[in-house]
């Protein structure tokens, strides 16, 4: 049995087992863990992704997409607009080489016609994915979905595996390095 030390009025038992010392330990810095994520000011894009402390990240094989990957979790990409912001400019201007806005990920990974071939592949393997799901309350495709599709709530563990390989394609055949 383990006790949930953050309830009041439960008496420490007498004797405990290892296995059951180290579940109690594992459960008391889970807690402990997700309370700082909850409560830091700084990471907030990246809470809002990944809510839960502990889930499991999958990235891709190749290092080029995983660290741009890594960097749109982060909300700390190289493109133009992020890195304008950032005040580590990488570009002249904020706007994408496309001329049409800024280069955020959100147009890189929905507007910008530079990549519109590998982006119609990817939302429609997607679309076909989601389209399974009984809960259509969720089909919306947003950056949410294509970052982290455990946080939606909605698919099975291999259909997120599928969403992720969709967006990792996207990545790599679009040739940058975010």
């Amino acid at each position: 049995m383990v006790y949930d030390i953050f309830k009041e009025n439960i008496p420490a038992p007498k004797m405990i087992s290892f296995h059951s010392a180290v579940k109690l330990s594992a459960d008391i810095a889970m807690k402990s863990w997700q309370r700082k994520w909850e409560l830091e000011t700084a990471g907030y894009y990246t809470r809002q992704l990944i809510p839960e402390v502990g889930k499991k990240v999958i990235f891709p094989v190749d290092r080029d997409v995983s660290i741009s990957y890594c960097r749109m979790l982060l909300n700390n990409t190289m493109l133009n607009d992020d890195a304008n912001r950032t005040g580590r400019p990488t570009a002249q201007s904020p706007v994408c080489e496309c001329g049409n806005e800024s280069e955020t990920v959100q147009h890189f990974l929905f507007r910008c016609p530079l990549h519109r071939e590998g982006r119609i592949c990817m939302l429609d393997l997607i679309k076909s994915i989601c389209a399974s799901w009984k809960d259509k309350t969720h089909l919306d495709i947003s950056e949410f979905l294509l970052l982290a599709p455990t946080s939606n709530g909605c698919g099975s563990n291999k259909d997120n595996k599928m969403i992720k390989a969709a967006v990792f394609e996207f990545i790599e055949t679009s040739g940058r390095k975010l």
